[in-house]
């Protein structure tokens, strides 16, 4: 069991005054920019930095994958596609479809660390 976040940067494969600075300067690992879109619209994108993303990739292999899928989730799981979605409700008499406006935006480093606590 990982007990503070000098074993969670070895967890990770990160030396640990590279964890901490990246924890501590979490805002300046991102790089926005826009791109246009066929409907003409600008979307925002925000990407981590390299080292950034590696840690958020070792989180997916080492932590996310391993978790079994639920059965009525059909986002961010290989292997599963919109028509897989669509086929679960193909019968239904009524279906809501819900896009969070900026949902990754709105989670913060409380919330990240509440779940993995």
């Amino acid at each position: 069991m990982i007990k503070n976040l000098k074993q969670l940067s070895s967890f990770f494969g990160v030396k640990w005054l590279v964890f901490k600075d990246i924890t501590n300067n979490i805002e300046s690992e991102y790089k926005t920019f826009y791109i246009t879109q066929k409907n003409g619209k600008k979307r925002k994108i925000t990407a981590p930095s390299t080292r950034l993303h590696l840690i958020q990739r070792n989180i997916y292999e080492l932590i996310l994958k391993k978790h079994t899928k639920l059965d009525f989730v059909y986002g961010f799981y290989s292997k599963v596609s919109h028509i897989d979605n669509a086929l679960h409700h193909l019968n239904s008499k009524e279906m809501l479809s819900v896009d969070i406006k900026d949902f990754f935006g709105s989670i913060n480093s409380k919330q990240v660390y509440f779940v993995f606590s």
